[in-house]
């Protein structure tokens, strides 16, 4: 259940923060494919005081990621993807944005629909144990037919 964190010293209107977290969500989704899209949440600060070498007027965008899992080859399309958008909607140079990624390894520490991410590991394994002995089950038998009428 990825969280991504992004902050800015630019703002945007409100159509086009809500174009922007289609396309973060968009993107590690894609990136991720095995989380959930209904899992990803993504937050923006807008108007935060962001500098890069002590100038604070130029845009500049911050951007945190955190998941239980964040090997190189999903960071660096991530890294790729995040920097393009906040170039496209905040006009902020790559070398004037950090993506910064976290993983979250104590499970217990994060809650999500009432639960922590230890129960939905949990239960997301339990999940897949079913559909793997349900894939692996002889399939039911056929019934006989009806014997032919005189």
């Amino acid at each position: 259940m990825p969280f991504v964190r992004i902050e800015t010293n630019s703002s945007i209107d409100a159509t086009a923060s809500a174009a922007l977290i289609t396309e973060v969500t968009d993107l590690v989704a894609k990136v991720k494919p095995e989380v959930q899209r209904i899992g990803i949440a993504v937050v923006l600060h807008h108007g935060s005081p962001v500098a890069f070498g002590g100038d604070a007027k130029a845009p500049a965008v911050v951007i945190t990621v955190t998941n239980a899992t964040m090997p190189h080859e999903v960071t660096l399309p991530l890294t790729k993807g995040l920097t393009e958008i906040s170039k496209r909607y905040y006009g902020s140079d790559p070398f004037r944005t950090y993506v910064f990624f976290q993983e979250l390894k104590d499970l217990w520490l994060v809650g999500f629909d009432g639960v922590t991410f230890v129960e939905l590991g949990a239960a997301a394994a339990d999940a897949r144990n079913a559909a793997a002995a349900q894939a692996a089950a002889p399939p039911p038998a056929t019934p006989p037919a009806p014997p032919a009428k005189p």
